[in-house]
C-alpha cells in the first residue's frame, strides 16, 4: 500500500531535472559603413565621403565600401561637368582625392574639359583680351564725303595663334563702315586665350567708332 501511494506521489510531484540553457539568438555585426550606404542612397555624396572618412581603413567592408562610393561619386562628378556645372564637379572631386587620389585625377581632364567649354560658349568682349597688335580702320572715301560718323559692332575669333578669323559685322550705323571695320580687324593680333591651363579660341566683339573729330 505505501508502494502505491508513493507512486502517486510520484505522479502528482514528477521530478525536476536541471533546466538547459537557450541559446540566445545571434545578432548581425553592425555594418561599420551603413551611414556611408545611407548617404549615397539620399545622393548625398559629400556626407558619403566624410562618412566614409570617419571610419578606420582596416574596418571590414571598407575596400568594398570604398569601390562603391568611388563609384557614385565619380558618375556624379562627371554629370556635374556635362550638366555645365564644373565648379560643383570640381568641388566634389576634390573631397574625393582623400578617398582616392588616383580616381580623382583621372576626373581632371573631364573638369577642365567642361571648364573649356563654359569659358568659350559665350560672346566676350575683346577688352578681355590683351590685342598686341593693332590696325586702325581707315576712314571710307563715301563717309568723308557726305561727313558721315558711324560705329560697327563687330564679332570674330581669336584662334590659338591670336589671329582673328570668321569676321562678322553685326551691327552697323551704315553699311559704308562695314568693309572699313573687317578689314581692321583682320589684321588685329591678340594674346590667345587660357583656359585651365590650355591655349583655347575664342569668340570675342569689339566696337569700331568712326569720328570725324
Amino acid at each position: 500500500a505505501r508502494e502505491a501511494q508513493a507512486a502517486a506521489a510520484s505522479a502528482e510531484h514528477p521530478a525536476t531535472s536541471p533546466s538547459t540553457p537557450v541559446a540566445a539568438e545571434a545578432t548581425a555585426p553592425e555594418d561599420p559603413f551603413a551611414a556611408v550606404t545611407a548617404a549615397l542612397a539620399d545622393s548625398q555624396f559629400s556626407d558619403a565621403i566624410n562618412a566614409f572618412q570617419a571610419v578606420p581603413a582596416s574596418a571590414d567592408g571598407a575596400d568594398a565600401a570604398r569601390e562603391s562610393l568611388v563609384s557614385a561619386v565619380s558618375v556624379q562628378v562627371r554629370d556635374a561637368a556635362a550638366r555645365g556645372n564644373p565648379d560643383g564637379a570640381e568641388q566634389l572631386r576634390s573631397q574625393l582625392v582623400a578617398v582616392d587620389s588616383t580616381a580623382a585625377s583621372t576626373l581632371e581632364a573631364v573638369i577642365n574639359r567642361a571648364y573649356i567649354e563654359q569659358a568659350t560658349a559665350e560672346t566676350v568682349s575683346a577688352a578681355q583680351l590683351r590685342r598686341v597688335s593693332a590696325v586702325p580702320p581707315s576712314y571710307p572715301r563715301n563717309a568723308l564725303r557726305r561727313s558721315l560718323e558711324g560705329r560697327v559692332r563687330v564679332e570674330f575669333t581669336v584662334g590659338v595663334d591670336g589671329r582673328t578669323s570668321e569676321i562678322e559685322v553685326v551691327e552697323t550705323t551704315s553699311s559704308v563702315f562695314n568693309r572699313s571695320a573687317t578689314q581692321a580687324v583682320s589684321e588685329w593680333i591678340y594674346e590667345p586665350r587660357e583656359v585651365r591651363g590650355e591655349v583655347v579660341p575664342q569668340r570675342v566683339y569689339a566696337f569700331l567708332e568712326y569720328n570725324l573729330e
